[in-house]
């Protein structure tokens, strides 16, 4: 300890700091907000409460509405895919969807009812996904 540090009370904090292999440092790279965001979105993304996403079936019979939902941004790999309990389920809307054709750019959404008339649409509202493609 020296004079230079002032009064310590126990804390003590480090900033913009940058771990290298080797035994040469290089310049700090400092990265902005957005990308470090970015970054960390490549192995956990999860898609905020989502607001009337238009599900639509596009054949002359009736069956399964299908979305597709893209990623923020590219995973590093096929993530696994996960929602929430809350979605509305009352007329118009398809209920907990489930997940389809996973990979790191997004993932089909599927409506649980293969109710859904020829040419139609109905809604997914209400729920969150979430998409992780952790290590």
């Amino acid at each position: 300890r020296t004079n230079s540090l002032g009064q310590q009370s126990g804390t003590f904090e480090f900033s913009q700091v940058q771990m290298e292999a080797g035994s040469v440092a290089t310049e700090f790279e400092p990265r902005s907000v957005g990308e470090e965001l970015a970054l960390c979105q490549r192995y956990y993304q999860d898609s905020g409460v989502i607001s009337y996403q238009v599900m639509a079936r596009y054949t002359q019979n009736t069956g399964i509405a299908l979305a597709w939902w893209p990623w923020n941004v590219l995973m590093r790999g096929t993530p696994t895919v996960t929602t929430n309990a809350t979605w509305h389920t009352s007329t118009g809307y398809v209920g907990i969807p489930t997940f389809a054709n996973q990979n790191a750019h997004g993932c089909v959404l599927w409506a649980p009812l293969a109710d859904t008339i020829a040419n139609g649409i109905r809604y997914a509202h209400n729920g969150i996904i979430y998409a992780s493609a952790e290590l």
